[in-house]
């Protein structure tokens, strides 16, 4: 880069800050773009990666996103809403939702034991999300590897606070 004119932005911003920060702050800078758009998923997405998971997670629940305003929620350690909302949609959930079902007793599982409340609760969640999977594993083919991702990523968690 001989000049100024061939400079990035991110170029120009890693002057003044480092590439994690300067990550953040392209993303905020892009989702008021889509929110200006009216893009509000779009916003949400980024707002998330610029570290702005509860404001994401707001966004996200104004437009029955559940599933990702849960996760923002749990990324930025908001367990009491993160429990309440997983609450709330495990009771909207259709019985065919099967992934769903089953993310959301994980949720659950994985609040309650990061606010260290009823373990016993949360262990009889995560076994009935368990169960589920097992049950339907075979039927529903592809679908049973997202399933097995989800108790992979909230599962282990819960198994080694299980343990403590």
């Amino acid at each position: 880069m001989s000049t100024t004119q061939d400079q990035s932005i991110m170029d120009w911003l890693l002057q003044f800050t480092d590439r994690s920060h300067a990550h953040k702050l392209i993303y905020d800078f892009v989702a008021d773009i889509y929110h200006e758009a009216g893009a509000y998923m779009d916003e949400a997405r980024c707002l998330a990666l610029a570290g702005k998971e509860e404001q994401a997670a707001e966004n996200y629940l104004q437009h029955h996103q559940q599933r990702k305003a849960i996760e923002c929620l749990i990324n930025c350690k908001a367990y009491e809403k993160a429990l309440a909302e997983s609450r709330k949609w495990l009771k909207q959930l259709d019985e065919k939702d099967v992934y769903s079902h089953v993310t959301a007793r994980l949720y659950i599982s994985c609040c309650l034991i990061h606010l260290n409340k009823d373990k016993q609760e949360a262990k009889k969640i995560y076994l009935q999300a368990r169960e589920i999977i097992e049950s339907e594993e075979y039927r529903e083919g592809c679908l049973a590897a997202n399933i097995w991702e989800s108790l992979g990523i909230y599962g282990t968690y819960i198994l080694f606070y299980e343990t403590i």
